[in-house]
């Protein structure tokens, strides 16, 4: 049985961005798939190019939707608020605005994007452990 099938599980995804020196995250996600609703969290990196990047943090909510289509059988959309730890020699953080869409196959890989307030960074979707 796949997991899209059953009545609740947990899923960790990794997002690696498509151009080297840009931003990843990692998002663990709770998703009943009955309503189509997912809870959880991520865990990121924003980076621009060589500069130390920005670690940030989330709880997201969303909606999960099938397309009908054989490659791509879901798509995602999630929104929720992000603390962002700002790098040395500046110290402290801020909230923001976070969201992340993403169209996966029946394994959860596939492509999206996420945006921790005005950074957006594609990326290659893939299933974790």
């Amino acid at each position: 049985m796949k997991a899209m099938e059953t009545e609740f599980y947990l899923v960790k995804l990794d997002f690696r961005p498509e151009i080297a020196g840009a931003g990843s995250m990692t998002l663990q996600l709770a998703v009943n798939p009955k309503r189509g609703t997912l809870n959880g969290r991520a865990e990121g990196l924003m980076r621009l190019g060589i500069l130390q990047g920005s670690h940030f943090s989330a709880n997201a909510s969303g909606n999960l939707y099938k397309t009908g289509l054989k490659s791509m059988t879901r798509v995602v959309g999630m929104e929720g608020r992000a603390t962002v730890s700002v790098p040395p020699p500046e110290t402290g953080c801020y909230l923001t605005t976070f969201k992340a869409s993403f169209a996966i196959d029946d394994d959860w890989n596939g492509v999206g994007s996420f945006a921790a307030g005005a950074n957006i960074y594609d990326c290659h979707v893939t299933r974790a452990g």
